[in-house]
């Protein structure tokens, strides 16, 4: 019986020596891939991160209000009248007098352009958008080509 027992300590024994170097083998594995990183991450540090500039907010050129504009729209179904707050964006301020010069000009082309149009023209962005860029083609021949920088509704009702 003392050697079963001489046996069983030295198993004993021999399964905490294992123990003992499967931990001492995955805490060695642990602190190279540690020391691996660090050593990685101090050779190439990483890019600093931008911070998200705020977006550039673009210059606008001067306004300029012509006016709020009822007018009868072209086609007979559907909405018949159009009521439309155009403002003009200029490329200079001091053609603010001349617009208030042709003023009678500017509205006619802008009566007469509205009025050409249906209202299923001018129910979605896009229609909305092509009347923008055909107020200002007119109006170039007004004011002078490119003069007009863009066209803003402020007031868009159809009845």
């Amino acid at each position: 019986m003392p050697e079963e027992r001489d046996v069983e300590r030295k198993l004993q024994l021999d399964a905490k020596l294992v123990i003992f170097a499967v931990a001492l083998l995955i805490l060695s594995s642990v602190c190279s891939a540690f020391i691996t990183y660090l050593f990685f991450t101090a050779a190439n540090p990483p890019e600093t991160v931008e911070t998200a500039a705020e977006p550039e907010i673009p210059e606008f050129g001067p306004t300029h209000d012509i006016g709020i504009f009822t007018v009868n729209l072209a086609g007979i179904s559907g909405p018949r009248y159009a009521r439309v707050g155009v403002s003009l964006e200029l490329v200079d301020p001091t053609l603010a007098p001349l617009v208030d010069a042709r003023m009678p000009q500017v509205k006619d082309a802008i009566i007469s352009v509205l009025s050409m149009k249906s209202a299923t023209e001018l129910a979605d962005q896009e229609g909305r958008r092509q009347l923008r860029a055909e107020i200002a083609h007119k109006l170039g021949g007004i004011l002078g080509v490119g003069n007009v920088q863009n066209v803003f509704f402020t007031e868009f009702v159809f009845q």
